[in-house]
């Protein structure tokens, strides 16, 4: 019995071979395992892609300021820019009298103007976000009406807030009623920076105008151009001059308000003394450091800043550079 199913096991599966056999040869699709043996090389050209061009172009480098001779790469500046840590809320003065300068946009000092106005009860009777006015009606007590005005400061995300007394639509000088007012939004602001609740205005938004300092190129010098009126221009940059500018490679001397000129001794920095003997022994950079100007000129609403030796003439082309780079840093 066990012989006999054997033998049909066997029988089974000699016609299960040859069914597939017959039906590999017998089959319509041809067996191309092995035809990459008797290929032959070929050559295709690729028809031309209209409009190609450089996703990532490199744009061409500037020669300007360079003489052919041998170029000296500066020292890298140190992480210390010269300019302590800005504080959130800063009580500054011009000639318009005091104002507050904020660490950050428009945006978000709008918010916190209000709210101000909303906590010290004060009468509010009108507000424009996109101006960054807002008015306060004078009280029966006599004190008078005042006008608080925002809007951006020099650099980028810094605002600035003036507090004027009005009279029958007349600016009133800055009066002890107008200091305590500022005293109190100053640390308010201050107080409102260090929460930082993110709170932002929309409409505010517009009174962020972006970088307000540019390079321009003229009769192959290089200047700065501030979109701003002369006084502000002068009073940014002697606030930035009097706190960064206090080294002995870099010092204000002296200023000239009526001619626009600030007075300074800078020493370049592939020039200066660094390193540990430096510091153990001390330095002559001071000694070496030379006179120049920086000169503001002012141009319709905005003002011209360039640089000039000590008897007038343009500065040398890396002092230029590296004074006027610095002071854009500054100020964006």
């Amino acid at each position: 019995m066990q012989s006999w199913q054997k033998v049909q096991c066997g029988v089974l599966l000699s016609i299960s071979i040859a069914v597939m056999a017959g039906c590999s040869a017998s089959s319509p699709y041809r067996d191309r395992a092995e035809d990459y043996r008797h290929a032959e090389p070929s050559h295709y050209e690729l028809p031309p892609i209209p409009g190609q061009r450089d996703q990532m172009p490199i744009p061409q480098g500037s020669t300007q300021g360079y003489t052919g001779d041998e170029f000296i790469a500066p020292r890298p500046e140190s992480m210390q820019t010269g300019v302590a840590e800005r504080p959130p809320v800063e009580l500054r003065k011009d000639n318009q009298g005091p104002w507050l300068w904020v660490n950050t946009g428009p945006a978000k000092v709008w918010p916190a103007l209000q709210r101000f106005a909303e906590e010290k009860n004060l009468d509010v009777v009108y507000t424009n976000p996109r101006s960054g006015e807002l008015m306060v009606r004078a009280d029966v007590g006599g004190t008078p009406a005042q006008r608080f005005s925002l809007r951006q400061g020099v650099g980028r995300q810094t605002s600035e807030v003036r507090i004027v007394s009005m009279s029958s639509g007349q600016a009133l000088p800055f009066s002890e009623f107008d200091r305590e007012r500022m005293m109190a939004l100053e640390q308010y602001l201050l107080v409102t920076q260090q929460q930082q609740n993110g709170r932002v205005s929309l409409a505010a938004q517009n009174l962020d105008d972006g970088d307000q300092v540019r390079w321009v190129d003229r009769d192959g010098r290089r200047l700065l151009v501030l979109d701003f009126a002369f006084d502000r221009s002068w009073g940014e940059l002697q606030n930035l001059l009097s706190n960064g500018f206090d080294e002995d490679a870099q010092r204000l001397d002296d200023q000239d308000r009526s001619q626009g000129i600030f007075y300074i001794h800078y020493l370049a920095r592939a020039e200066r003394d660094s390193g540990f003997w430096s510091w153990l022994f001390g330095s002559d950079n001071a000694d070496k450091a030379k006179a120049y100007r920086l000169v503001l000129t002012p141009s319709g609403d905005m003002t011209e800043l360039h640089v000039e030796d000590a008897s007038g003439q343009p500065a040398d082309i890396q002092v230029e550079q590296e004074l006027l780079d610095w002071i854009r840093r500054q100020l964006t």
